[in-house]
């Protein structure tokens, strides 16, 4: 069984397969940061709903770099949010989001669901939405939106923003949450790059025993 076996890639597949890894992953960060640098001029409705399809597909693409490929079209049924089957689901059984993570994502979630399904919401802002929360549900909000892995800065900027304009704190939330899920997303992509070069290899190899 090659699951036994030692595993092989040469020289030039491992340079090859770091100029790729390097180039789709910053194509992705370019393409990722410059729909989160429009975003934040959207009004708040499209934000919401934007910021949430955005959510769904990093989520989504961690789940499928970690388990296989072949399970796309049933992971991107799924819904984000569920109380049994869903992504954030699937993603807290392999540990691809931490706990912090996961709760800042159903609070948007919350929202996202509140202003899609009535016409009328398309006229939701935050300031509304935070005007009509008492301080209670307003801590709570903004310990949803700060991590323990944040930086210090991050953290220090979020909560001079909060008060004054929660969507920008909202935004640069989600902004350090795309940054890990890309970096996470990439390296799952290389390493699993990575073992499809050595299998082909170590074929080639065992063809000659």
């Amino acid at each position: 069984m090659l699951n036994h076996q030692k595993m092989y890639v040469t020289e030039d597949q491992a340079i090859k397969l770091v100029e790729d890894f390097s180039k789709k992953a910053s194509d992705e960060y370019l393409e990722k940061f410059e729909f989160l640098s429009r975003l934040l001029q959207d009004d708040d409705w499209s934000f919401i709903i934007k910021a949430h399809s955005l959510i769904e597909s990093l989520v989504t693409e961690l789940i499928i770099n970690k388990i296989d490929e072949k399970l796309r079209n049933i992971v991107e049924r799924m819904p984000l949010q569920g109380d049994t089957v869903s992504k954030v689901n699937i993603a807290k059984t392999y540990d691809l989001i931490p706990k912090e993570q996961r709760i800042f994502l159903k609070k948007i979630s919350e929202i996202r669901n509140k202003v899609v399904h009535k016409y009328e919401n398309i006229n939701f802002t935050f300031d509304n939405y935070f005007s009509q929360l008492d301080d209670n549900s307003k801590k709570n909000w903004k310990k949803t939106i700060i991590w323990a892995e944040m930086d210090e800065g991050i953290v220090k900027q979020i909560n001079e923003l909060f008060p004054k304009s929660p969507k920008a704190a909202i935004w640069l939330s989600l902004s350090c949450f795309v940054n890990v899920s890309l970096i996470n997303i990439s390296l799952s992509k290389g390493i699993n790059a990575l073992n499809e070069e050595s299998k082909k290899t170590t074929i080639e190899l065992l063809k000659d025993i």
